[in-house]
Formats: structure tokens, C-alpha cells, sequence
């Protein structure tokens, strides 16, 4: 989806805070943002929003890939996206999961279930202040 100047701006701060927190999360993975058109890694020539990689233990060598991410904003929560981006990262063989704002969960969830999608959903939400939250599962 091509989204206009501000928001593929927000979407790419939303990649780069996700990016930056699943870092702070976990320091032993590798985390890669691809946000906007950029493509700083791939999986299996797709280009999901964010990349975790778990290096192989005891070594420097990088592992394999164990999760993808996919951002989206209110707009981009759509049956094109389901079907042009979801449905193929669902199908690459790691975990997968949505990142969607917290009022377009239930689309998002719909949109999962019509077209057989295996993902999970994580939802954040855009403060006043501008901080974003993610809503990670206790």
C-alpha cells in the first residue's frame, strides 16, 4: 500500500521503535529494520518490516531467523494487505506478527481469520505526548 508523506513517516517511527525495543528486549538477537522502501534484510526475498535473528549459541555466527514483524497503521489494515504481505510472511515458517494500532485490532483479527493467516497480533497505541506503546503479552 502506498501510504502519503505522513503516514509512511509514522509507520516507519512505528518500525524503528519496534525495532529499537525488541532490541532492548533481547540483547543476544539480531534486530533489522526495513522501514519505507529500505531493504536492509530480507527473508526469503521478502522484505517483513522487522527481523529477529537468533545467533547460533556459543558462536559469533549468526542463526537462523526466528520472527518476523509486519507494521501497519489504521489505513493500511486491509484485505489488499492481508493478501499481499501477511499472507506470504505467514507462510515463510517463523513466527509471525502483526503490529497494528490498538483500535484495529478486531479488523485485523478478522482479516487473520477469513484468509487463514497465522499470526499474532501485537497492539500499540500513539500517546498525545507522541510515545508509542506496544502492548507486549504478559
Amino acid at each position: 500500500m502506498r501510504r502519503n508523506g505522513s503516514d509512511q513517516s509514522f509507520h516507519d517511527r512505528v518500525v524503528r521503535e519496534l525495532a529499537h525495543e525488541l532490541g532492548v528486549k533481547d540483547e543476544d538477537a539480531e534486530v533489522c529494520a526495513n522501514p519505507g522502501s529500505a531493504k536492509n534484510c530480507d527473508v526469503g526475498g521478502l522484505y517483513p518490516d522487522v527481523v529477529v535473528v537468533r545467533p547460533i549459541r556459543g558462536s559469533r555466527r549468526r542463526g537462523g531467523v526466528e520472527h518476523i514483524y509486519e507494521v501497519e497503521t489504521e489505513d493500511s489494515v486491509s484485505e489488499t494487505e492481508a493478501l499481499r504481505q501477511w499472507l506470504p510472511y505467514s507462510e515463510i515458517g517463523v513466527d509471525f506478527t502483526l503490529v497494528v494500532p490498538k483500535r484495529s485490532v478486531d479488523d485485523a483479527m478478522d482479516l487473520l481469520v477469513t484468509h487463514g493467516i497465522d499470526a499474532d497480533v501485537l497492539p500499540y497505541v500513539h500517546l498525545n505526548s507522541g510515545e508509542i506503546l506496544f502492548k507486549w503479552p504478559e
